[in-house]
């Protein structure tokens, strides 16, 4: 496959008038995401499934589908416009409503699962983190890529709470050794 580089992906994801590839700068967030997702495929070879879940509008999907992922978006929200942008170009939708502690995949259904700035937000919508976790160690076969968890101690949250009433600041944010005792675990279990 020839080498793609992430400023490629951009162009082409930028027609798409996802909020998240709206400028280049905007884009720039999920570089690194890119990056470890090619050195993913380029380690497993071809044929390889992956699971967007919590993939709202899509914007992580349309990513794994440019990298030549047999994408799935899981969605517990509707977003039927971009989807039948990203239907167009291989995306599987599954969206269940009633799914968020269960996912209606079969066990090491996937490749491997992307959770793009969706685990802090599970305990909004009556979940929980290390629950959500074992479901996606459950529906997946070689590798979990947590991208986008809010630090606890970021100056831009603190900012947005403090200063910015009405604009979104992340309920729930994480120490670095909250998170390695959440990967722990998940290996434990």
């Amino acid at each position: 496959m020839p080498k793609q580089s992430f400023e490629d992906f951009y162009n082409k994801a930028k027609t798409i008038n996802f909020v998240q590839y709206k400028t280049y700068y905007q884009g720039l967030q999920y570089e690194k995401l890119y990056n470890k997702l090619t050195e993913i495929r380029n380690n497993l070879g071809s044929n390889i499934s992956a699971l967007d879940w919590g993939g709202g509008q899509g914007h992580c999907s349309l990513l794994l589908s440019y990298l030549k992922f047999k994408t799935t978006l899981f969605s517990i929200v509707k977003y039927e416009k971009p989807w039948e942008l990203l239907s167009r170009k291989g995306v599987e939708i599954a969206f269940q409503p009633k799914s968020i502690k269960n996912l209606n995949f079969k066990d090491k259904s996937f490749n491997i699962s992307v959770s793009c700035g969706v685990l802090e937000h599970v305990r909004e919508t009556g979940g929980d983190e290390i629950e959500s976790l074992k479901e996606l160690s459950r529906v997946t076969k070689d590798f979990i890529v947590i991208y986008h968890l809010p630090n606890k101690y970021s100056w831009i949250e603190w900012f947005t709470r403090s200063f910015r009433s009405g604009v979104y600041s992340h309920p729930y944010r994480y120490t670095n050794s909250e998170i390695n005792n959440m990967v722990k675990q998940i290996k434990d279990f």
